[in-house]
């Protein structure tokens, strides 16, 4: 017999198998996880409570996402230029 815990992740992964079949694109709790912790890079958020919302134990882990900003910010100003 499953869990309560198991049965809702079930159900939140049966949830984003129908929004995914929907949208014609797979989107998954893990994309959706790194978009809201990319949106919070983007609107100055510091890192620290980015990692604290994301549950990360080491720094080191949430800066990755530094990366995505940095080439988001050289796109947007290649575009520019």
């Amino acid at each position: 017999m499953k869990s309560l815990e198991d049965e809702q992740i079930s159900h939140v992964n049966e949830r984003f198998q129908y929004y995914s079949s929907q949208l014609g694109f797979q989107v998954t709790p893990h994309m959706l996880r790194h978009s809201f912790a990319t949106h919070l890079v983007k609107r100055g958020i510091p890192y620290e409570m980015i990692q604290q919302l994301l549950g990360h134990d080491y720094p080191k882990t949430t800066q990755i996402y530094t990366r995505f900003f940095e080439q988001l910010q050289k796109e947007e100003y290649d575009q520019w230029m």
